[in-house]
């Protein structure tokens, strides 16, 4: 096959991320998008953008022992929040479709047929219980092949006896040898796939395998690219073979090597905190996301820079690729995610919204009374914390930090408390709004501390304000809890207690 360079493709550029929909955690999760399956989505989106190509999503739901139900759903849902929706398919639409595999039965065992008619593939009557005894039988010996491909030797009448008789059968295609291929990532690749068992192609329930329904719909669709994990890449010759035998045009192959944790390790998805709906619910963004797989063998960017999805766009290239496997350090995620919350803050044409993000966010935990209905309130709060160890917006939401959303319970206070508090309440009241900043808060906090009688140490002064105001007994400085309040809810709080 030959070596085909990007972004030059005839006819234009048309990706595809096949989503197979299995779980092998619990029967009841729906997280299915882990951090690998978000970077093949991420490179397969970024090559169809920077080629002003198209990037199409389907559903391979052919098993149905270890379908999800509303994984579908749930995919969909974490590529829209991440950015990266496709231009057409599952979700979306299209004239391509229908996008999910199952509704497509009828067209693989159209092809299914065609290569059995070709003499490239023949119908399989070895029943189940005869099949076990050969894997067995192969695993005793050390022939990794799990089929003797006994039935590829059935002379046609023999084939069409055992069909008319009614016995059930699947469709294994022919092996033969492939000649090396280039991958655009791997570069020359050869797989002497003609050693190993002839694969189902079509299941005996009349459901398409991958190999088969990939290829079909790849070429139905006008794929020209094919971007996805390297557990496919030796399976590849398979798919190049079936090319021939249809005599149609095969697309350009890029397998992305694999993603291992820090220790050597695959990542699982049985690994909960690779799952993108954790990370989510975590509260990290999905730039956040995007640039921690990104970092994970990609040449030609700075590790510690936060890019954008359009930032991406212009720089990729699938010759940026390692060969190697990347390690996924997740210890990177803090440092990104504080990078991001940097960014998203600090860049004026970013804060607008990272403003609304929290307000949102606010809203759904506290509440519509609560103070993030004031945008100018929740910028002055974004500003407080970019010196702070904050690097996610949920952190804004934590339990230490609900004060800045709601009102803590009043406290009961002792006369000699009730004093300090007051002494607090009649000094800010003094500083105007336009002037209440941490240096004259911190100067009348000291003025008020004087002229308490019996003297308090500054420790439990700062304390029992700290409570008063935060409802905590450890926090932020008591000056800055005031500055960010601001003046007319600091006093209203300090006021409620007295």
């Amino acid at each position: 096959m030959g070596h085909y360079t990007l972004p030059i493709c005839s006819p234009p550029l048309q990706t595809r991320i096949e989503c197979i929909l299995l779980n092998d955690v619990d029967s009841h999760d729906k997280s299915y998008l882990h951090l690998g399956g978000l970077r093949t989505a991420l490179y397969n989106y970024l090559l169809a953008k920077s080629s002003n190509g198209s990037f199409i999503l389907r559903i391979e739901d052919t098993d149905s022992n270890r379908f999800v139900p509303g994984a579908a759903e749930s995919l969909y849902n974490m590529l829209k929040w991440a950015q990266i929706l496709p231009n057409e398919g599952y979700g979306i639409g299209g004239s391509r479709g229908p996008y999910v595999q199952s509704e497509r039965r009828h067209l693989y065992q159209k092809y299914a047929l065609e290569l059995v008619e070709l003499g490239s593939a023949y119908r399989c009557f070895c029943s189940p219980m005869r099949l076990e005894i050969v894997r067995k039988e192969s695993h005793k010996t050390g022939y990794t092949a799990a089929y003797d491909n006994r039935c590829r030797w059935l002379t046609k009448a023999k084939s069409d006896e055992l069909l008319s008789q009614g016995t059930p059968y699947c469709i294994r295609l022919k092996l033969a040898e492939v000649p090396p291929w280039q991958d655009t990532v791997y570069g020359s690749v050869y797989h002497a796939v003609q050693q190993e068992a002839d694969p189902v192609i079509l299941k005996t329930d009349g459901q398409a395998t991958y190999h088969l329904a990939n290829v079909v719909d790849d070429h139905l669709m006008g794929i020209t690219h094919v971007v996805r994990g390297d557990e496919w890449l030796l399976s590849t010759p398979k798919h190049l073979l079936m090319y021939r035998m249809f005599d149609w045009r095969a697309p350009v192959y890029a397998h992305l090597p694999l993603l291992l944790n820090t220790d050597g390790s695959k990542l699982s998805k049985r690994q909960d905190n690779l799952r993108v709906e954790e990370l989510r619910r975590a509260g990290h963004s999905a730039r956040t996301l995007i640039n921690l797989v990104l970092g994970s063998g990609f040449r030609g960017r700075d590790q510690d820079t936060i890019y954008s999805l359009d930032q991406l766009v212009d720089m990729f290239s699938l010759n940026c690729v390692t060969k190697q496997n990347a390690k996924v350090d997740m210890d990177r995620l803090s440092s990104l995610s504080q990078a991001d919350f940097i960014r998203s803050v600090s860049d004026a044409a970013e804060k607008s919204d990272t403003v609304q993000r929290l307000q949102s966010m606010v809203r759904e935990q506290f509440g519509d009374g609560s103070p993030a209905a004031d945008s100018s309130y929740v910028s002055r709060v974004l500003d407080a914390f970019l010196s702070r160890p904050v690097d996610r917006l949920s952190q804004l939401l934590d339990q230490d930090r609900a004060y800045l959303w709601a009102s803590p319970q009043p406290l009961h206070l002792s006369d000699h408390q009730r004093l300090v508090v007051q002494a607090t309440h009649d000094a800010l009241v003094s500083v105007d709004a336009s002037n209440f900043n941490k240096t004259q808060i911190r100067e009348q906090l000291q003025a008020a501390q004087k002229l308490l009688q019996p003297p308090v140490k500054t420790a439990a002064f700062m304390q029992l304000l700290r409570e008063v105001l935060c409802g905590t007994k450890q926090g932020e400085p008591v000056a800055e809890v005031l500055e960010i309040l601001g003046r007319q809810e600091s006093l209203r709080r300090l006021h409620n207690v007295l």
